[in-house]
């Protein structure tokens, strides 16, 4: 056999093989890039010019009519403490939970007898039960 005339076709192949897949995703990557950088410019130039003229009217004027008055806008600020009143009396220990017991009140009753008033029947026709 000829190992020469083997290995052309074998590395020819080969190269083919490798440079078809990479051109082809050169090609697709500038290609997404392109649509995506022409999308992109055009919905931000749009988003900046509705941004302004999104606002309903009536959304401002009851924005400003919220604002509080004059007269109530120091009304509802906080108060000024002073630091100095407040002693330090240690770490805030919180318990964890408290202690469950599993002992439940109604362990140690006697069963309650059963009456005329605890009779249960079941209505086939209704599909539900009865008292």
């Amino acid at each position: 056999m000829d190992t020469r005339s083997k290995n052309p076709d074998i590395s020819y192949m080969t190269i083919i093989s490798i440079t078809v897949p990479i051109t082809v995703a050169v090609f697709t990557l500038i290609a997404f890039a392109f649509v995506y950088f022409c999308f992109c410019r055009k919905s931000e130039s749009e988003n900046d010019d509705d941004s302004e003229e999104s606002v309903p009217a009536s959304l401002v004027e009851n924005a400003k009519k919220a604002e509080p008055r004059p007269s109530q806008r120091d009304k509802y600020l906080p108060e000024n403490y002073d630091a100095a009143a407040f002693k330090f009396k240690g770490p805030l220990i919180i318990p964890h939970r408290p202690q469950f017991t599993d002992v439940h009140e109604l362990d140690g009753d006697p069963p309650r007898p059963q009456s005329a008033d605890d009779h249960v029947e079941f209505d086939a026709a209704l599909n539900e039960v009865g008292f």
